[in-house]
């Protein structure tokens, strides 16, 4: 078993910033491991069409950027949960709700979900395929 902090120190994501000035929630994009600007644009596509109360669209990456391989393996997704929680505490202090988008590993997306301690309440949404893309599949409150 690997022991949740063996890496040698956090992975600190890169983070892109879109205005959305619809409210005082923040939507935060997690893409690990597709086509930047797609994953992007859906999410802004999203928020506007089904009018999400966010002020602002967060997209955090790998330093390397989204691709398939962006982490090799339980080390690295280790070090980029923590770099993702870490780098959030500050921006998502004055926000009432977190709006979480995922394209990452099922094994990262858990990782980040036993380190969500300290940040806001959340809306998961789920990419689901339709016309609309995305829907809330779950909430975690802070």
């Amino acid at each position: 078993m690997v022991h949740p902090r063996t890496y040698d120190a956090d992975c600190e994501p890169t983070v892109n910033e879109h205005d959305i000035g619809q409210g005082d929630d923040l939507a935060i994009g997690i893409n690990v491991t597709v086509k930047a600007h797609d994953f992007t644009q859906d999410i802004l596509d999203y928020l506007r069409e089904q009018n999400i109360p966010a002020s602002r669209l967060l997209i955090l990456t790998p330093p390397a950027g989204p691709k398939d391989r962006s982490v090799l393996d339980s080390h690295a997704a280790n070090a980029l949960a923590v770099g993702i929680r870490d780098a959030l505490h500050r921006p998502t202090r004055t926000h009432p709700r977190i709006h979480l988008f995922l394209a990452c590993p099922m094994g990262l997306a858990m990782l980040l979900g036993h380190r969500w301690n300290r940040l806001r309440p959340t809306v998961v949404y789920e990419d689901v395929g339709t016309a609309n893309v995305y829907e809330p599949a779950f909430f975690v409150h802070a």
